[in-house]
């Protein structure tokens, strides 16, 4: 298979879409419509089609798909299709994966993870975490943070204020209170400023969400204008670019803050965020396919052992398992 050079390697977004065309196909096929929206897709980019025929050898090794695959061949004449042998027969194509072994499975998985910026972020940051860590930091002020997994904060204390930069991940922020030297939390674009002495700041999917425990928080964000609110204990609010400022929501204080004591906790939650939420806190890959991404899932899930995490969501929810060691784990309904 040609390969693009290695600055080309396929970001999360391609490798994911790419698997959700499969994962699509697997219970009912894709109707005549998605078939060419997906033949579209592949044609746009080179590094769809790198994506699709990786995903591809990688599913049929697991068993999900096998290994002989049907795709449309009209409307579709790029160089992605002429990368296998094949057959014709009634007007229908048919690509013949390479036969591959668990090791090289593994190899193509490896190129599929995302390059993680993680990294870049530990080096601009004054505390950090990595994964499957939790860490406390008594700052100079007397205040505590304590940084979730894959964590990264700058700290910028002035006389006049007390400035943190969430760089990524979530903190829980317990602070000392000083009238004449505000402390806020920027991450963003937008702001969380104490209004009392703790609160939690989380990015999550391109946004970030403030969770307040104690007292109040006021949260700014200047994207397409001022905005603001001010948030009472057990109540909490997102922002991003999408959407802007949200709606002020009821929160859970105690399930929110449930990871500071080793847990996770869940009601009622797609699948999808469960298995993102676990994911953080395991070295190599977890990913939810098709329909089991909705499954609905309710409970509470230690964070110092992921894979027995998902082996307690495929007993209590009824989820197929399949792992390439305990680093690859899919999942599928």
């Amino acid at each position: 298979m040609n390969k693009l050079p290695a600055s080309n390697r396929l970001s999360s977004a391609i490798s994911d879409e790419a698997a959700r065309w499969i994962a699509d196909g697997l219970d009912e096929g894709l109707t005549e419509e998605a078939e060419l929206a997906r033949d579209v897709w592949l044609a746009a980019d080179p590094r769809h089609a790198q994506a699709y025929d990786e995903m591809r050898v990688i599913w049929a090794q697991l068993d999900y798909v096998p290994i002989h695959v049907e795709t449309r061949q009209h409307r579709l004449k790029t160089s992605w299709r002429r990368r296998w042998p094949v057959a014709r027969k009634q007007g229908k194509s048919r690509f013949k994966l390479p036969v591959v072994g668990t090791s090289m499975a593994a190899s193509l998985l490896l190129m599929l993870l995302p390059l993680s910026g993680d990294w870049v972020n530990q080096l601009r940051a004054d505390y950090a975490t990595g994964t499957g860590e939790t860490r406390v930091i008594s700052l100079a002020d007397g205040s505590t943070v304590h940084l979730d997994t894959r964590t990264a904060i700058q700290v910028d204390y002035q006389p006049e204020r007390r400035s943190i930069r969430l760089l990524q991940g979530k903190a829980l922020f317990q602070v000392a209170s000083n009238p004449k030297r505000p402390f806020t939390v920027l991450s963003n674009e937008g702001s969380a400023t104490a209004l009392g002495t703790a609160f939690l700041v989380a990015e999550e999917g391109g946004g970030t969400l403030v969770t307040v425990t104690e007292h109040q928080v006021r949260v700014d964000y200047k994207v397409d204008g001022p905005h603001n609110a001010v948030l009472n204990e057990g109540h909490a609010i997102r922002y991003d670019r999408r959407k802007g400022l949200g709606d002020i929501q009821v929160s859970n204080s105690v399930n929110a803050t449930a990871w500071t004591d080793g847990a996770l906790v869940f009601n009622d939650a797609p699948l999808d965020d469960v298995i993102q939420a676990i994911g953080r806190y395991h070295s190599g890959t977890i990913h939810a396919f098709g329909k089991a991404r909705d499954i609905r899932v309710s409970g509470v899930f230690r964070v110092d052992n992921p894979v027995l995490a998902v082996a307690q969501l495929e007993q209590s929810v009824g989820v197929k398992v399949r792992r390439l060691t305990d680093y690859f784990i899919f999942i599928s309904s």
